[in-house]
């Protein structure tokens, strides 16, 4: 099973704080957002991940809770990011 994604490891993966608390980093012309999000359900995704791109055009969106769902989004919007599990 995937690790679950941290704070910690979106910062050593090169994120950064905006001003409203959410993890941004851009990369290949893309801005990449994560938002956690408080649940009192166990088995709910806390992590939302948004795409835009430089126009500020979202291009998509998912709920997300591990290194490997990150990773796997990125694939599939064809941009070269992975966080790693270390």
């Amino acid at each position: 099973m995937s690790k679950e994604i941290t704070e910690e490891i979106l910062l050593k993966a090169g994120f950064k704080f905006t001003k409203n608390k959410d993890l941004e980093i851009v990369k290949d012309g893309h801005i990449i957002n994560l938002f956690y999000r408080k649940s009192n359900h166990v088995d709910e995704r806390h992590w939302y991940c948004r795409i835009r791109n430089s126009d500020w055009y979202i291009r998509g969106g998912l709920d997300i809770q591990t290194i490997s769902h990150f990773n796997k989004l990125m694939d599939l919007m064809d941009i070269d990011l992975r966080l790693k599990e270390d």
